[in-house]
């Protein structure tokens, strides 16, 4: 998503005109290489950063694979759909206006595609209209038969047939293995270079819910994400971390302030998003907010672990730890934010610990797991 937004804030302005009927073709297969019929398909337009701060919209950056599935999002309001034929073809018909940003500049699209049923998607990321027409060469789904769990009480292996076994190749940007809850939102995203690797079990809790993996290419100049059909997967019972339902803190103007009862990043919903602190005022001097969020475990206890997860912020990110409230000791810190991210620590002594972003702020975040 980080890098979705910086494409963003560098795009040109747009060589169409905006009367010219600009066209978008291409072809769907299925793995075995037949044709993909009666598929849905979206063209979703990212919204330029003018939209995204003047009507309060979210980037996602799988947007198009979460319009196939979640039409009501704010962002999907942008979104056009397209039947294959019974060849597998796709088309779609705009105006030169339509592939526009609010000040002309090119605007970036995402296309995507599911199989009925929660069977296996794909989706072509963050590509823009050059020209009149353009045409995606023809799209060959992954469809693994073989994606498995495994699972001990310390850590998880996902496994599944190999991209190469099908494409020919490996995919060029690797693979990584998706925990969506049942309840809505994603509890845990890792990256992996091959299957049956190991993963922290603590990273997905006692969450359950509908598990893919996907896989990251290139087709001539579009980047790619296939993903496979979902499988369940549980961890009911589980043990949950000693900050699940602990208040919390997020920094407003004047200090901390108190980001909601119960605390909707310590709920083990995975799904609710980070209470925002309004901005400073203009002449609020060195007032500044949304750089920490910080968990109060009740009682000093040794920690040893952070997990966040959908964080987005900008620059390190780092953690402290108290005993007092008051006096902040750093113990751990990353060169840059990740949506999920693990964060080993030293065996510490806390009751507080608060995750900082050291050079800017904070501005996603749907839950913050302390053990």
């Amino acid at each position: 998503m980080r890098r979705l937004l910086a494409a963003l804030l560098l795009l040109s302005c747009s060589p169409i005109s905006s009367d010219a009927k600009v066209t978008l073709d291409g072809a769907l297969l299925r793995q075995d290489k037949s044709a993909a019929a009666s598929v849905k398909t979206v063209l979703v337009r990212i919204p330029d950063p003018l939209e995204l701060i003047t009507q309060g919209i979210t980037v996602v950056g799988t947007l198009g694979l979460a319009c196939l599935s979640e039409s009501s999002l704010a962002i999907c309001k942008t979104v056009q759909s397209s039947t294959t034929d019974g060849d597998g073809r796709f088309h779609y018909e705009m105006k030169g206006s339509d592939v526009k940003g609010s000040l002309g500049q090119v605007s970036l699209f995402q296309l995507a595609a599911s199989l009925p049923n929660g069977g296996a998607s794909m989706q072509v990321g963050n590509f823009s209209f050059q020209k009149e027409e353009l045409t995606i060469p023809a799209i060959q789904l992954w469809e693994p038969t073989g994606v498995m769990l495994a699972s001990t009480p310390a850590e998880l292996r996902v496994r599944w047939d190999a991209f190469g076994g099908s494409h020919g190749h490996e995919p060029s940007s690797g693979y990584s293995v998706r925990f969506a809850a049942d309840a809505g939102g994603d509890v845990w995203v890792q990256s992996a270079a091959t299957s049956d690797g190991p993963i922290d079990a603590r990273a997905v809790e006692d969450a359950f819910g509908r598990l893919t993996v996907a896989a990251h290419d290139k087709l001539d100049e579009f980047d790619l994400t296939y993903r496979s059909a979902a499988v369940a997967w549980s961890r009911a019972g589980s043990p949950v971390p000693p900050s699940r339902g602990k208040p919390c803190l997020v920094e407003g103007p004047s200090g901390p302030e108190d980001a909601g009862v119960p605390c909707p990043l310590s709920n083990g919903a995975f799904g609710d998003t980070f209470p925002l602190r309004q901005a400073c005022m203009p002449d609020a001097g060195t007032c500044t907010v949304n750089r920490f969020v910080q968990l109060d475990l009740g009682a000093a206890q040794t920690v040893t672990t952070v997990f966040a997860h959908g964080l987005t912020a900008t620059g390190k990110i780092a953690v402290e730890t108290s005993l007092d409230g008051a006096a902040f000791t750093e113990v751990a810190r990353v060169e840059r934010a990740e949506t999920y991210l693990r964060l080993s620590l030293p065996a510490t002594s806390a009751r507080w610990v608060r995750l900082r972003a050291v050079d800017g702020s904070l501005s996603a975040l749907n839950e913050l797991s302390v053990w």
